[in-house]
């Protein structure tokens, strides 16, 4: 890779698995795929939001979403936004799929309760409860939801393949003022009062086509149903008259714009203390799904990276995995580790390394529309009628 000086290995192999959406001769080959897709993306919309009940009114339904497939920062705003919640005085819940967790199998809502405090409501059978200190968090509701009980503690959680019922099951249980959806902007199952949208500042359309000839879910028009629209990664204030005043061409409204600048800070476990920069030479562990822009932002922040270990987004470690990455660093005098939150969740349950380990956590800092305003009272919307 021409902008890289460090090291690119692949523990697990299939370095395919990290590719950038296709472009040229390849591109104009799918785009029959990506009207197929669009068409059949269009009719589960319509099936699914034709006969849809509104939810009981109680509290303010706000989902965290994007049009690209693939990380663009939702979880890491979802956890600014409950923190900003909680210090405004509200009582915030977040409800999530759990990808590629046990709670995405199950037919049950799982509740993850603080640990100072359990449900308000009586729970039934079809509701698992844990703490939101319980061994094997990563692996019973996913790694992005384990990072939101790390880093928000005392806010409940809920989890269901089932948003609408995880919705209703975690107002029921704990009677929140908001109700965070994580990537729910296009969750056709449960209406919502504010639809917050994030686009990356750089490329906010990506290649501009629909899956699978580009990384778009759904096309520029639906920006129309977005109450707030973020402009993540932002590197300038100065750039956000420009994003702003594309976005609400495209929305064909004044819609509120925000900016999201994104700051590394590093701590080294079980310390909580933060620094600016970690002294030595790291390995870069990621298991996300743009590993390079981690690699950019530890080099940004002034990281020395000699080598990047990729795994798969969302990838389970094993102990032999662990044991791989070891030799892969300790054969190149490589010392010290460094890795995400998303990625710390999963190996902090599976015993102590043979290396130092240091965790990249991301501060937040936003630009422009507060969209915590756009949240404090329920509203008619485009998202809420869609």
């Amino acid at each position: 890779m021409p902008d890289t000086d460090y090291e690119i290995v692949y523990p697990r192999g299939g370095a395919g698995v990290f590719h950038e959406p296709p472009d040229g001769a390849l591109a104009l080959a799918m785009r029959p795929a990506s009207f197929l897709y669009e068409g059949v993306s269009r009719a589960v919309r319509f099936a699914r939001t034709r006969h849809r009940r509104p939810l009981d009114a109680g509290a303010v339904i706000v989902s965290v979403g994007n049009l690209e497939a693939g990380g663009n920062g939702k979880t890491p705003f979802v956890i600014h936004l409950v923190r900003e919640l909680v210090q405004r005085g509200y009582r915030p819940l977040v409800a999530s799929r759990g990808y590629r967790s046990v709670a995405e199998s199950l037919d049950a809502v799982t509740v993850v309760a603080p640990a100072s405090s359990g449900p308000r409501g009586p729970v039934s059978t079809a509701v698992r409860v844990l703490r939101d200190d319980a061994l094997g968090l990563a692996e019973a509701i996913g790694d992005e939801g384990a990072m939101v009980a790390a880093r928000c503690p005392g806010v409940p959680l809920a989890f269901s393949r089932d948003r609408r019922r995880a919705i209703e099951v975690g107002r029921a249980l704990f009677e929140p003022t908001h109700v965070v959806l994580d990537d729910g902007f296009q969750t056709w199952g449960a209406d919502r009062d504010v639809d917050i949208v994030l686009l990356d500042a750089k490329r906010p359309l990506g290649n501009g086509r629909i899956l699978p000839a580009g990384s778009l879910r759904e096309g520029p028009s639906a920006l129309r149903r977005a109450d707030v629209i973020g402009f993540n990664a932002l590197e300038r204030d100065d750039d956000l008259d420009g994003l702003t005043q594309w976005a609400r061409e495209i929305v064909g409204r004044p819609v509120p714009v925000f900016g999201v600048r994104r700051r590394l800070s590093f701590l080294e476990p079980p310390s909580e203390e933060c620094v600016e920069r970690p002294d030595g030479r790291f390995a870069a562990l990621s298991s996300v799904g743009r590993p390079l822009h981690f690699e950019r932002a530890l080099a940004a922040a002034g990281v020395a990276t000699g080598v990047s270990l990729r795994f798969p987004d969302h990838f389970r470690y094993t102990a032999d995995d662990l044991r791989r990455l070891e030799m892969t660093m300790l054969s190149r005098g490589i010392a010290r580790l460094v890795t995400t939150e998303k990625d710390w969740v999963k190996l902090r349950e599976m015993g102590e390394l043979k290396v130092r380990v240091w965790v990249a956590r991301l501060e937040l800092a936003l630009a422009g529309a507060d969209p915590v305003r756009a949240c404090e009272k329920p509203q008619a919307s485009p998202a809420a009628s869609a």
